[in-house]
């Protein structure tokens, strides 16, 4: 992935100007404590090398841009990913970062504290829209750093999606024609004869040559005809994502003449090489996927649906739920996951390992785009349920009443890693209801 890129911003106020020609400085005592931190200093000067995948942008080798005007910003704004305000800038400067899209931070200190940015703050406090997250110490900035990060993945996305919108099986109040707005990223349409039309040209040595890369690669034993037919998809995703310029991919699968043009398993490789995916063209559930893709450095994720037949009342009390679906990354099991057929049918292609990943965070997204909820689990017990393939059983943090009464979306999004704090921030940055 990208470095998150960060433009920290200030004003260039009279008083500002008379300080600097006069060679005014004022010394704090807490200078002599900064330069003690040594590759623990979290300052603008420093933070790339504690998190190697930030970089802060150079105005004239100087950290902080003298923005004073509307126009300064916008130039800014293909280059940014987070705005960093160190000083009060005026009222266009704020409007312009508003509107932008990008989140916005107080200015920290060495140690990732905010309190001397109060000053900023209090013009902040005119923006309700602009949420800003305080800051006290490394665990909040680093919380932070990683919203925005997750926030990058989803405004950079360019999705394909294979046939329509609401697909067969996912239905949602938003029409087609606002659906790319509401969830903040672009996306392209095409008919399902192209998928199929790309499926069928694929050749027996490229089938044959992408086998040998998914078992030098994942392990995975391709000695099936399903191993076959799951080749054959990928090959079609990766041509078609590729002529479109796509990093991100959904197909309507009942629009498929024929289960082996469905690709689970395919997707299963695709999400592992960072093109996140949604099942059945549910297109808000890639709002969780991608933030939390982002977040995470680009891990790959499950989607699935939460609690449908397989998991018993008795273990829903217990703070116990189920997720099943069909698309699971490779990377989750480590070496010798099997290539298996679809929900029993005989044809089509799921991939089948022995789940490895333990700490998850679940989450989905309001059909309506509106809302994101998320909880946090362990992974205790893995089930090969054949319709839907794999089955997770996900011992909740939180109280179940907690977890499930939040629950919004058609499918869930189960990432490795703890992302509560990260998913709330960035909904409060997007202007979105966090449920959490």
């Amino acid at each position: 992935m990208d470095k998150l890129r960060i433009t920290a911003i200030r004003s260039d106020w009279a008083m500002q100007r008379w300080y600097i020609a006069k060679g005014v400085r004022r010394k704090s005592i807490r200078g002599e404590e900064a330069g003690a931190l040594g590759n623990n200093d979290l300052s603008l000067n420093n933070i790339g090398n504690v998190f190697d995948w930030v970089s802060v942008n150079q105005a004239s080798g100087e950290t902080v841009y003298v923005v004073n005007t509307r126009e300064d910003l916008v130039r800014l704004i293909p280059q940014t990913d987070l705005f960093v305000v160190v000083c009060c800038v005026n009222d266009s400067v704020l409007e312009a970062i508003r509107d932008s899209r990008r989140p916005c931070l107080a200015g920290w200190n060495p140690w990732g504290w905010d309190y001397d940015s109060r000053y900023v703050r209090d013009v902040l406090l005119n923006y309700p829209e602009m949420f800003v997250p305080n800051l006290f110490g490394k665990e909040d900035l680093q919380v932070a750093l990683e919203a925005a990060r997750g926030m990058k993945r989803l405004r950079e996305t360019k999705t394909l999606c294979v046939d329509k919108w609401p697909s067969g099986t996912v239905r949602s109040g938003i029409d087609v024609q606002r659906i790319s707005d509401i969830l903040g990223f672009e996306i392209i349409f095409i008919p399902s004869s192209e998928y199929v039309k790309a499926n069928d040209k694929q050749t027996d040595a490229d089938i044959k040559s992408a086998l040998a890369g998914f078992k030098d690669k994942y392990g995975i034993c391709v000695d099936s005809p399903h191993a076959v037919i799951m080749a054959r998809n990928y090959l079609a995703i990766k041509e078609l994502t590729g002529k479109h310029q796509v990093n991100c991919f959904t197909i309507d699968c009942l629009s498929n003449p024929d289960i082996d043009y469905s690709p689970c398993a395919a997707l299963s490789i695709v999400e592992d090489e960072g093109l996140v995916y949604a099942c059945e063209a549910d297109l808000p559930s890639l709002v969780p996927h991608l933030l939390m893709s982002g977040m995470s450095g680009g891990k790959g994720g499950f989607l699935g649906n939460l609690n449908m037949v397989h998991v018993k009342h008795s273990e829903i009390e217990n703070n116990t739920i189920g997720i099943e679906h069909d698309v699971l990354p490779p990377t989750w099991c480590g070496s010798g996951c099997k290539v298996l057929d679809h929900h029993g049918s005989g044809k089509g292609s799921t991939l089948w390992g022995d789940v490895k990943v333990k700490d998850v965070t679940v989450s989905g997204v309001a059909s309506n785009g509106n809302a994101v909820h998320a909880f946090t689990g362990e992974v205790v017990d893995v089930k090969d349920l054949v319709h839907c393939r794999t089955g997770l059983w996900i011992k909740t943090d939180q109280p179940i009443r907690q977890a499930l009464s939040n629950v919004v979306g058609h499918h869930q999004i189960v990432m490795p890693g703890k992302w509560l704090k990260q998913l709330e921030t960035a909904t409060k940055w997007m202007n979105k209801t966090p449920l959490m």
